[in-house]
């Protein structure tokens, strides 16, 4: 592997790729899309600070976003503006 472009980001956690858009996890600072259409030079499309989040599965059209505690199901069919669909809580430990 070799680096082929850089975006400095804040805390970067987990991520997940698809037709060259990059989801990119920030912690308890939320989430931000990525234009990779150009490795050399991605770009940061939009930046949601709502929601804690540690990583992604992005499947068709359908984000799964993992926070610490829980996981939000998000239909994507625009990447930039997310709908939330549900929650998945974690039980309380016993």
């Amino acid at each position: 592997p070799s680096i082929i472009g850089a975006k400095p980001l804040t805390t970067p956690w987990g991520l997940a790729e698809q037709n060259q858009k990059l989801y990119v996890s920030h912690g308890d600072s939320g989430y931000s899309l990525l234009d990779v259409s150009d490795p050399a030079a991605p770009t940061v499309t939009a930046t949601w600070s709502d929601r804690s989040t540690r990583d992604f599965i992005w499947s068709g059209s359908t984000l799964f976003v993992m926070s610490k505690d829980n996981v939000y199901i998000y239909d994507v069919t625009d990447p930039a503006a997310p709908v939330f669909l549900s929650q998945v809580q974690s039980s309380p430990s016993l």
